[in-house]
């Protein structure tokens, strides 16, 4: 029977890359040549954050040279370093993607995922053994990755964290003792509080300004190492600003919060990501709702309640909800204290999303369908990934019988395809019925790049789903390698943004 079931399991291998080989062949998109052939590193990327990262300067000062001979690797290491430090693992990671997607012979990218990693033991692996047994390292470099290789060990299923702990505090260089305390917020058991602590303060005596600072704030019993303060890196800024709701100050939290939200939001923004599913954001948001609930400024608790209602929702979270349920049971406090400094601010709080662009694709007939096409009307577009694709059939037919609702809302639905439109014609002949909304091509991808229905780490396209309002913003989207699959609940997402979109337009037909 084992023999029958593995035959059978290869056969049907075979079959699944014989599909994907087929799939890839049809469609217009073909991976570049220099993408390693490795199912591994698809893996890698196959979770984790899409969109490119920027630099905001949040690795200057971290002293953690690499081999490279690209500057952005470097620079984007050191950032996802700090990232790490501080403890934003999703940040590190998109930069540390990035550091890698510019050199992806650079062993110390594949290091530090690895180290981000550690709480999922097998994607740690994966990442380790990327790097090649002969890579060149440096002697600092090779300090790092060698005691984590032999820690991750394909026949050790447990792991020695308390001799690779022990292995980084060991060695007389700053971010290994960082390293070493990062074992330990995994594995708690890898080191004593007090060890920890002594590596933390030794830390922040040569660097008072590491970004360590801020995990360090967030951990109470080490709050006497890191001073009260105001200011510093936006993870620190948020640290400090719950340090302070911890310490009963909450005029010293808002000041805190002042900087720190409208800092996130911006960086959301430039992401291209919805605010609302980011869980700093909407807690610090909460968060200050109750600190103007409690000091009796109703008036502001109300601006940024409101705003959480009007902000995108996804049904892969429910934080938004829990934190509104919360907020709108509180009862409102009868005094007033006044002198909270400038809370302005709330009263500027929205979210308008980002700007769509002016397209014109094909569709199978070769009649193009354009942005102009839709003047007054929302837009839902679904990106997909063409004929050869199960998933994206699927989608469509799914959403299909609600195409009719959706635009009785005002919201026309277009699918874009990397198929030709040759490619578009299988797809219908594909379908059961014919499909109520037009296909149009995209080729070339610049589509696809232009929404980030892409991601550039796998360099590939993905899945996407976006509705665009008629002002010409995109208000809601999902990014995936699944496509969305829930468009009754999408539709009256949809209409529930209607309600808040008051922005004029902004693209010129």
């Amino acid at each position: 029977m084992p023999i029958i079931r593995s035959a059978l399991i290869i056969a049907l291998l075979g079959l699944l890359f014989a599909a994907l080989a087929k799939a890839q062949h049809e469609h217009a998109y073909v991976p570049p040549p220099d993408i390693p052939n490795s199912w591994a590193q698809h893996l890698w990327f196959e979770k984790g954050p899409f969109v490119e990262p920027y630099d905001m300067g949040w690795g200057d000062g971290i002293q953690f040279p690499i081999t490279t001979a690209k500057k952005d690797t470097q620079t984007f290491f050191r950032q996802g370093w700090a990232l790490l430090a501080a403890g934003w693992k999703e940040e590190a990671v998109r930069s540390f993607r990035y550091a890698l997607y510019q050199d992806p012979q650079c062993a110390m990218a594949l290091w530090a995922l690895g180290m981000a990693s550690l709480s999922d033991i097998d994607r740690a692996r994966t990442f380790i053994q990327e790097i090649p047994s002969k890579a060149t390292l440096s002697e600092l470099e090779a300090s790092f990755i060698v005691p984590l290789r032999e820690a991750l060990k394909s026949n050790t299923r447990n792991p020695d964290w308390k001799a690779l702990s022990q292995t980084y505090s060991n060695l007389k260089y700053p971010e290994a003792h960082v390293a070493a305390s990062l074992v330990y917020r995994y594995f708690p058991d890898a080191a004593g509080a007090a060890e920890i602590e002594s590596l933390l303060k030794e830390i922040l005596t040569n660097q008072p300004s590491h970004p360590i600072r801020a995990y360090v704030i967030n951990q109470p019993r080490w709050h006497s190492l890191v001073p009260v303060a105001m200011n510093g890196l936006l993870p620190e800024q948020f640290a400090q600003a719950h340090r302070f709701v911890r310490l009963g100050k909450p005029k010293e939290a808002l000041f805190c919060f002042a900087k720190a939200i409208p800092t996130l939001a911006e960086y959301a923004i430039l992401l291209r990501q919805l605010p609302s599913r980011w869980p700093r954001y909407v807690s610090a948001l909460s968060e200050t709702a109750r600190l103007l609930v409690t000091l009796g400024h109703n008036k502001e608790a109300e601006l940024v309640i409101d705003h959480l209602k009007s902000l995108p929702r996804h049904p892969s979270s429910t934080r938004l909800e829990e934190a509104l349920s919360t907020l709108l049971k509180a009862e409102r406090s009868t005094g007033r204290v006044e002198n909270i400094g400038d809370v302005t601010w709330i009263h500027e709080l929205s979210f308008d999303g980002w700007a769509g662009l002016t397209w014109e694709l094909p569709m199978t007939s070769g009649e193009p369908v354009r942005t102009s096409d839709f003047i007054n009307k929302d837009v839902l577009l679904i990106f997909y990934l063409g004929k050869g694709c199960v998933h994206c059939l699927e989608q469509l037919q799914a959403f299909a019988p609600e195409t009719q609702a959706f635009r009785s809302a005002g919201i026309e639905v277009v699918a874009i395809s990397l198929d030709s439109t040759k490619g578009l014609k299988a797809t219908l002949d594909l379908a059961d019925d014919p499909f109520p909304f037009p296909l149009v091509s995209d080729p070339e991808l610049a589509i696809f790049r232009a929404y980030d229905a892409y991601d550039p780490f796998d360099r590939a396209p993905i899945h996407g789903t976006f509705f665009v309002s008629k002002s010409g913003l995109v208000k809601w989207t999902d990014l995936g390698h699944e496509p969305f699959m829930k468009p009754r609940w999408l539709l009256e997402e949809c209409q529930r943004l209607q309600k808040f979109d008051t922005s004029l337009p902004t693209i010129d037909y």
